[in-house]
């Protein structure tokens, strides 16, 4: 099955933030990395006993890959993004680009229309 893990997502100051939590993972076992336009989240964490070995009354803790993929818009600017890792929490920091406006102006040729509908319309007098 796919592992993951909780996030929350939300604004403040300009950027976008995520804040994942990943108790017990070290440092090294966390990976961060864009691909297209797709951030990827991952950590790793091994199980430090030989599971063949093991005879568990109770199991509940998880091991392997967890990943989480978020698509990154347009408006930020990937070369500033931040991230840390502090008390089990990794803060990613995507800051939106200087000067980036979501708008488009599309323009209409009204010309054509108006001389398409001229000759295909017959008025009835």
């Amino acid at each position: 099955y796919n592992k993951t893990f909780n996030i929350d997502l939300y604004e403040e100051d300009g950027k976008s933030i995520i804040e994942a939590e990943l108790p017990g993972f070290k440092k090294e076992d966390i990976s961060i990395k864009i691909e297209k336009n797709h951030l990827h989240i991952t950590a790793e964490r091994k199980s430090e006993r030989e599971e063949s070995e093991t005879k568990y009354s109770l199991k509940e803790r998880k091991y392997g890959k967890f990943e989480r993929v978020f698509e990154v818009p347009d408006y930020v600017d990937k070369e500033k993004i931040e991230a840390k890792y502090e008390n089990g929490i990794l803060t990613v920091e995507l800051t939106k680009k200087e000067n980036y406006e979501n708008k488009y102006e599309i323009k209409i040729n009204w010309g054509e229309w108006i001389l398409w509908w001229h000759m295909h319309t017959t008025i009835v007098t």
